[in-house]
Parts: C-alpha cells; sequence; structure tokens
C-alpha cells in the first residue's frame, strides 16, 4: 500500500495506530492517540494477535528501523491481512503527520529545574493523604481527560504518580493533545527516598 492510500485511511479517522517501537523511540515523536505496544521477542505476536484481529477498522502498523522488518510486516499479515505496516520514518516524512513528544524526568532532575516545571499528581485521592509534592496540583489520572480544558498550554507540565506508570500514560495523553510534558519515572515513592519536602 502506497503512502496516499494511507493517508486516505488516516483521513478517513477509522482507523487504529500500533506503534511497536521502544518506548524512547516512541517519547521522541510519535502519531498522536497511537497505541503504544513495543515489540521485544515473539511473544509479542501471541498477546498482540488477538486484539489485532478483533479491531472492526483498518490498522496502521508502526515500526522501527530495523534488519527483520520485512519478516515483521509478514508475521503482521499472517495475522491481519489488512494491516498496514509502514516505518516511522517514512510515515512522518512522506504525508508530513503531525507528531507529539514527551520527556522522562527523575526526581533530581524535577527538583533541580522546580521553576520550570508545573506538577500535576495523578494518584488517586485516597493516596494524597500520605503526601503531595508542595505546590503540585491534584488531578486523579481518569480526571485527566476532563481537566485538559483548564490546563495551560504555555506550561510545562511534570507528572508524578506513585511508581511512573499512570504518569506515562497521562503524559502520552496530554502531549497527544499539545502539551509540553514530562513524566517522572521514579514517582513519589523516589520522591520520599530522596527525603524532600511534602505537603
Amino acid at each position: 500500500m502506497g503512502l496516499e492510500e494511507i493517508s486516505e485511511i488516516l483521513k478517513n479517522g477509522k482507523v487504529t495506530i500500533i506503534d511497536t517501537r521502544s518506548l524512547n523511540d516512541y517519547m521522541n515523536g510519535h502519531v498522536p492517540d497511537s497505541v503504544l505496544a513495543p515489540y521485544t521477542n515473539d511473544f509479542w505476536f501471541h498477546e498482540i494477535g488477538e486484539y489485532l484481529r478483533n479491531i472492526p477498522h483498518n490498522i496502521i502498523i508502526i515500526t522501527g528501523k530495523t534488519s527483520n522488518s520485512e519478516e515483521f510486516a509478514t508475521r503482521i499479515k499472517n495475522v491481519r491481512s489488512d494491516a498496514v505496516v509502514i516505518e516511522y520514518d517514512e510515515l512522518k516524512k512522506g504525508l508530513n503527520v503531525k507528531e507529539s513528544k514527551l520527556w522522562e524526568i527523575d526526581v533530581e532532575t524535577l527538583m533541580k529545574d522546580m521553576e520550570k516545571w508545573s506538577i500535576i499528581d495523578v494518584r488517586e485521592p485516597y493516596e494524597w493523604t500520605s503526601g503531595i509534592i508542595p505546590d503540585a496540583e491534584t488531578i486523579s489520572m481518569n480526571d485527566i481527560p476532563n481537566s485538559i480544558p483548564h490546563l495551560d498550554r504555555n506550561k510545562n507540565y511534570a507528572i508524578i504518580c506513585e511508581h511512573g506508570n499512570r504518569s506515562l500514560y497521562a503524559a502520552i495523553f496530554m502531549a497527544d493533545r499539545g502539551f509540553n510534558v514530562a513524566t517522572v519515572k521514579e514517582g513519589m515513592d523516589g520522591y520520599r527516598k530522596h527525603r524532600l519536602p511534602l505537603d
């Protein structure tokens, strides 16, 4: 399938985009609202295969530059014959697609550049009772979508949870909506280990 056909699929809107690159590659640039599903080994096909079969519309699979990309594409086609497999750089260059980016920072970087960041704590309310970072805004992860209209797109947001998993997905969601955002990879667990102040 050529780039023109892929462009039509993207314009149609009924498409699921699955990005199989590493987390670092994904954070350095990805198609907004694409699903992150890094390919690490052959078990990936077992885990993702049924999901691919049950998607009721078009699928675009994004890969990185690998030596076995043709073999990977063939195996995808065996699972879902109508799936489009394309390298990210080819998609970006050929179609000039909008790109989202986000960053990953550690607690030390956050504290060193505190004036640069507006912190959002996406843990659940019961977790906030154990303490929050001074001046952090508390918005549980499930409330992030409803909070988007009230957030300032001119700010740099650092998203934190307990261990860094929920903050990653909240940060991806915000980045895909045009925010400058980072996930704090150690989370509040790392923050407490540094014995930093809490409210």
